[in-house]
């Protein structure tokens, strides 16, 4: 009877470690992540002269004076120009006075009115959109004279063009609220860029995931932003192995670029509060909260992993991302960088693989940061690296260690158990 409970002591021991052992060679998880950068518009637009200033001007004489608009932020705008012109002198203090008697209509300026037109509240409108990085294709206005009506009244006086630039940002679409002006009465017919880069993760060669492209993170659509502003980005997730999978993703913090304490606080907030996204595989909404995955009020949380689905043998589907950047935000914001990985998984249960070299190693094995170095480079917009075995993976382990330590362990005890038996008897 003593030999009896041991040997099912025994047996059961013995079928405890085989489950471990089959579990762990059994069971294989991957992962990769990609640092994807959020980053917000620059707004600056500037006059541009090409202007001499000549000693005197004759009644009559042309004075050469081209005065552009350039955009030097990274967003389109909308452009307007009020331009007064007036005479008057110097005082004793070096300082201009106006002289109101003296008529400014007798400087002649030669306006471009192919593309700028002048409405009835005095500003001329720049008829299209000023894009990121450029100039206004034509001057508001290319010369100037001194009318030969001017008399001797005008001799020694000092003639001044004064140029009042204002612009607003084109994606917004307010220029009726903040001008009271329609684009399409003004000529304008401006269409915010809607191509869109599908960017992507593949699930396939040795059974790693590769993410994005060589020249793309994971949020191509998601640069220079402005507040209220909303964005879509497609991201196709596709299993081109031939073994099924399960896919999930999570955020993570990612290390910030080298800035001020203020901006920094600054990038918290646009991560965690203002910057919004849903993430929706068909009509099925798979999340809606912060785009860093922190818990909203609505228990929203991507800080864990959440489940993109079950992947058949090169199955492949889509996840469209919309990212919605709060109206609240002012112009603090104004070219700040943000950072957030995303780190996608596949998961499931295979045999082992057998690599070119002959080798054999199991489906989940650590890729190797110095394998992926060369594809993963130093780029601030696509950093794609393999990443180690994620915190997740680790407890997993240790978990099944410590199972497997615990049945060792019983093994021993039984091994003692019948040693004492047998002496017994």
């Amino acid at each position: 009877m003593k030999k009896h409970t041991f040997t099912c002591m025994a047996l059961l021991v013995f079928a405890g470690m085989l489950f471990v052992c089959g579990a762990v060679l059994a069971a294989w998880n991957v992962s990769e992540y990609a640092e994807n950068l959020l980053s917000m518009s620059s707004y600056k637009n500037s006059i541009q002269e090409n202007y001499i200033r000549p000693d005197h001007v004759d009644p009559g004489q042309k004075v050469v004076k081209e005065v552009f608009i350039k955009n030097e932020g990274n967003t389109d705008s909308f452009v307007r120009v009020k331009v007064t012109s007036m005479f008057g002198s110097m005082d004793e203090e070096g300082s201009f006075q106006e002289e109101k008697d003296l008529d400014p209509g007798l400087i002649e300026i030669h306006y471009n009115t192919d593309l700028w037109t002048l409405e009835d509240d005095g500003y001329w409108y720049y008829k299209d959109v000023l894009l990121a990085g450029e100039s206004t294709r034509k001057p508001l206005m290319d010369r100037y004279y001194l009318s030969e009506k001017a008399d001797n009244r005008y001799k020694n006086k000092e003639a001044r063009i004064l140029i009042n630039m204002e612009s607003i940002q084109a994606e917004g679409g307010e220029m009726e609220t903040i001008w009271g002006k329609k684009e399409r009465d003004l000529g304008i017919f401006y269409q915010p860029c809607t191509c869109e880069t599908v960017t992507s993760v593949i699930f396939g060669e040795n059974q790693k995931l590769k993410i994005g492209g060589e020249t793309t993170d994971l949020f191509a659509n998601f640069k220079n932003l402005t507040p209220g502003c909303t964005r879509s980005q497609t991201i196709r997730i596709t299993n081109s192995s031939q073994i099924p999978v399960q896919m999930y993703l999570r955020a993570e913090l990612a290390e910030q670029e080298k800035m001020s304490q203020e901006n920094l606080e600054l990038v918290e907030k646009l991560l965690s509060r203002y910057a919004v996204v849903e993430i929706r595989q068909d009509s099925k909404v798979l999340y809606r909260g912060a785009v860093d995955g922190n818990v909203t009020g609505a228990g929203w949380n991507m800080k864990e992993n959440i489940s993109l689905g079950d992947f058949a043998a090169g199955e492949g589907k889509s996840l469209v991302v919309k990212l919605s950047l709060s109206e609240e935000m002012d112009n603090q914001y104004q070219s700040l960088l943000g950072r957030v990985n995303w780190v996608f998984s596949a998961q499931g249960a295979g045999k082992r693989e057998e690599d070119p070299d002959g080798s054999e190693k199991e489906y989940g094995q650590q890729n190797s940061r110095e394998e992926n170095s060369q594809n993963a480079g130093e780029k601030v917009f696509s950093s794609v690296a393999a990443s180690p075995k994620t915190g997740d993976e680790t407890k997993a382990a240790v978990k099944w260690l410590a199972l497997f330590g615990a049945l060792a362990a019983m093994a021993v005890s039984s091994w003692r158990l019948y040693r004492k038996e047998s002496q017994d008897e």
